[in-house]
């Protein structure tokens, strides 16, 4: 069965699994890799986390969240192309287990980030090169506001 929940701390050991088995590490499409400590702060200092869930078992994850001061370069170079407003949050990173892509998951989980956020508007990168999820923030009504390069690699910048 899945569930499309806020998630909480007692997810944070599945959530951190998911992540490092698609972490760049891991030759996975993730940007950076994400130990456990690093995955506990960044649940702690989110706005939200959502979490997609079958069985017991986490499967899609997406974080929410406002610009902390010591934002990693990749956000810094974002950002610096296209500046976040008050009405913005970053989105990401998101992330659906392999088995499960291709079935809605994302959709449902940002449809829980718009009922918990309503007066907010997501702002996030996308590798250039992602054609998978380029297509799937196309679905959510997302478009692309502006381009940047970070360590060689090209990002598009969405937002609605």
């Amino acid at each position: 069965m899945l569930t499309i929940k806020t998630a909480e701390a007692t997810d944070i050991p599945n959530i951190a699994k998911l992540l490092q088995k698609y972490e760049q590490d891991n030759n996975g499409g993730l940007f950076g890799n994400f130990p456990l400590k690093k995955v506990t702060a960044m649940v702690e200092e989110a706005l939200t986390v959502i979490i997609a869930c079958h069985d017991s078992k986490v499967i899609g994850v997406v974080f929410a969240s406002l610009p902390q001061k010591d934002l990693p370069p990749i956000l810094q170079a974002m950002l610096a192309v296209h500046p976040i407003t008050a009405n913005n949050y970053l989105y990401g990173p998101i992330c659906i287990d392999e088995e499960f892509r291709g079935q809605g998951i994302t959709q449902l989980m940002y449809q829980k980030l718009q009922q918990l956020l309503p007066n907010f508007r997501p702002l996030l990168f996308i590798a250039e090169d992602n054609l998978d999820s380029i297509r799937a923030h196309h679905k959510l009504g997302l478009t692309e506001k502006a381009k940047f390069t970070f360590n060689g690699q090209h990002f598009l910048i969405f937002s609605d």
